[in-house]
């Protein structure tokens, strides 16, 4: 199986580890805002996904393009992904931050 034509599996987990940090966190460690940690995750989730599957996409197009596959292809789109998502979970965490919604 070629992970790069599996990137929506690997974007789709990794958007809900991160939703469901966010949901987790605002509903445990702040306020009992419950319509607030589902709004956050319903709407957060999606966008995450899309937004990861492009720029993934995207950053691994000359891999595709050279026909990588095997267990190659999973490290780097997984690698791809931490880094990715690493960087959109820390600007969206920064992001409520600043709205002081956390």
């Amino acid at each position: 199986m070629d992970a790069f034509a599996k990137l929506g599996i690997v974007c789709g987990v990794f958007s809900l580890l991160i939703g469901a940090f966010l949901f987790l966190f605002k509903i445990g460690f702040v306020h009992h805002f419950w319509l607030m940690a589902i709004v956050l995750f319903l709407i957060g989730c999606p966008l995450m996904w899309i937004g990861g599957l492009n720029t993934i996409e995207f950053i691994s197009r000359p891999f595709i393009e050279k026909g990588l596959k095997g267990i190659f292809s999973w490290i780097i789109t997984i690698i791809l992904a931490i880094v990715v998502y690493g960087v959109v979970g820390a600007g969206l965490y920064f992001l409520l931050l600043n709205l002081q919604l956390f």
